[in-house]
């Protein structure tokens, strides 16, 4: 193995490494995801997994615009984009 090859594997290890966990989709614990149902109540469209989070008015933060309206479908609710972004927690 060359000197040059390390050097760029190294520098390709440390960029991945250097990656924010939300970057990667890895912060997923205080967002909403489709759980699989087996009723007939599940929304009928699928979202993408890209990681864009909004706030609902119902003070819940979802990974993108798509999922809080599948998941305000599957409740049975109105919930609305409040902001971008994650909720605030007080």
């Amino acid at each position: 193995m060359t000197l040059k090859y390390r050097l760029l594997r190294l520098t390709i290890l440390d960029i991945l490494l250097s990656i924010p966990p939300s970057l990667k989709g890895l912060e997923q614990h205080d967002t909403a995801e489709p759980q699989p149902r087996e009723d007939s109540d599940t929304p009928d469209f699928g979202c993408t997994r890209e990681y864009n989070p909004v706030c609902g008015d119902d003070g819940i933060t979802y990974s993108n615009e798509c999922m809080l309206h599948w998941e305000s479908k599957l409740r049975n609710q109105n919930v609305n984009v409040k902001h971008e972004g994650k909720c605030k927690t007080s």
